[in-house]
């Protein structure tokens, strides 16, 4: 993938998963939806060469959390330590097959679940 302006593109992603999160939905749809945000971010961080990314998540993280209500920094932190995991395999998710690298998402997302009902 080759994009000349990866910032861009994140204020892209990022514009449209908390346009996604803020969808009035019915309950039962919104409990089964992922974390938009976690999703779009691991994207954006296998395809691209961040520097800053734990500031990046940081920002998304509180910006989600003013969107969604909760409490100021839950989203930030699960978000930041679910980068941190992405980011110490990133080098073996290039090489993984495909049912490898959707545990790799799913552990990811299992760690943000975490984070964020544990604060």
């Amino acid at each position: 993938m080759n994009i000349q302006r990866p910032y861009l593109f994140l204020f892209k992603i990022t514009l449209f998963a908390l346009i996604l999160s803020a969808l009035p939905l019915h309950e039962t749809i919104l409990d089964s939806s992922p974390f938009w945000m976690l999703l779009l971010y691991t994207y954006y961080l296998i395809h691209f060469p961040v520097k800053g990314s734990l500031f990046i998540a940081l920002i998304l993280g509180v910006l989600l959390d003013i969107l969604q209500g909760d409490i100021l920094g839950q989203n930030a932190l699960a978000l930041i330590v679910a980068s941190i995991f992405i980011n110490n395999v990133k080098q073996s998710f290039y090489v993984s097959n495909l049912s490898t690298q959707q545990v790799y998402v799913f552990l990811s997302s299992s760690i943000y679940l975490a984070f964020f009902f544990l604060t």
